[in-house]
């Protein structure tokens, strides 16, 4: 009955954040709460002494001990401070227009050949995805390829799918959701959470998996371009998104590779350094 439980409090909360019955945050609570209280009428409360006596009143009362001990909150803790810090701090390179030189530097290289815009589609999303974040991958990538791929005439599920794959298999990395939310899982109850310990045994996975990217973007560029024949942009270019004159006040172009170095440090650190993630992402 408690794995069912279980089971029912992961279905119901992706149902309704599905269907927008309720925000993310009140269904990650109120579900579980109410999942929680239902199982207090489960839950033998004392084992040795009282075999199959369940006592609701005392399950109830143990719930908040539950949320907030060392096998609730407290074992999920610094993990959520370094996905919080995490974003902040990618998010900060972002908006000091970090990345808006690579993504210009990758289009400029592509021109309008299929394949060449099918692999430099799969690198940009690879690198936006650095902060972990789908959303920002999309938000991101979408709207700078976007109309490349409408005036070739390439398809836009071509995009939508090398973007998807080229940021699932960043997504594994231990700022990312995925990789989290296993690690907190498999962690044993009393420990803290240690996502970068679980990261690096499926590094070469991750690698190769950048590599199956890559072929797959090939045989899809080939594809489109096979289907469209030789066919030229007709003097279209990219053209960077005009920014806000807020956007425009927090652009850095000339601390570029100062924040090149921060991303590379904060990597190498987070592989080597062996402080906790959440640590380094708040110093960075």
């Amino acid at each position: 009955m408690l794995a069912f439980l279980g089971f029912l409090t992961v279905v119901l909360m992706l149902v309704l954040i599905m269907t927008k019955k309720a925000s993310p945050l009140v269904a990650l609570i109120a579900v579980p709460v109410v999942t929680g209280i239902i199982a207090c009428g489960f839950f033998v409360t004392d084992p040795e002494n009282a075999p199959g006596v369940i006592d609701f009143v005392a399950n109830f009362k143990s719930m908040g001990k539950m949320i907030t001990g060392s096998s609730g909150i407290g074992s999920v803790a610094a993990t959520g401070v370094m996905f919080i810090f995490s974003i902040l701090f990618f998010g900060i390179l972002t908006d000091a227009g970090t990345f808006r030189p690579i993504i210009k530097k990758v289009l400029d290289l592509v021109g309008t050949d299929p394949i060449k815009i099918a692999i430099g589609t799969a690198i940009l999303a690879a690198i936006v995805h650095l902060d972990g974040s789908g959303a920002v991958t999309f938000l991101i990538c979408v709207p700078a390829l976007l109309p490349l791929y409408d005036a070739l005439g390439m398809k836009r599920t071509t995009l939508a799918t090398i973007v998807a794959l080229s940021a699932g298999t960043m997504n594994i990395l231990p700022w990312g959701g995925p990789t989290i939310r296993a690690a907190t899982a498999l962690t044993p109850e009393g420990q803290q959470t240690d996502a970068v310990a679980f990261f690096m045994p499926v590094l070469p996975a991750v690698l190769a998996g950048l590599v199956c990217v890559l072929v797959i973007a090939v045989f899809l560029g080939r594809a489109e371009k096979a289907r469209l024949g030789n066919v030229a942009l007709a003097g279209k270019a990219y053209v960077e998104p005009e920014l806000s004159d807020e956007e425009k006040a927090l652009l850095r172009p000339q601390l570029f590779w100062v924040n090149i170095v921060l991303i590379i440090a904060a990597i190498a650190a987070l592989l080597k350094s062996g402080f906790a993630p959440a640590v380094i992402f708040m110093v960075f």
